[in-house]
């Protein structure tokens, strides 16, 4: 990603590189659940939108 000189100069030169790939993996980890969460909350939210407009359809 970076060269080894923006490295340290980004994240300080006593940061080990196990230490910033298990943080960049974490990170990209957290970042897909959240991205699935998020498209599930969506995908209710359309659910719910489209069964309240069969009910509403339904009853009238």
């Amino acid at each position: 990603m970076f060269n080894s000189g923006h490295d340290s100069i980004l994240l300080g030169s006593g940061v080990s590189t196990e230490f910033r790939d298990k943080f960049i993996s974490n990170f990209s980890f957290g970042t897909a659940i959240y991205s699935i969460k998020l498209s599930l909350t969506h995908n209710f939210i359309i659910f719910g939108v489209a069964l309240f407009i069969l009910l509403a359809i339904g009853t009238w």
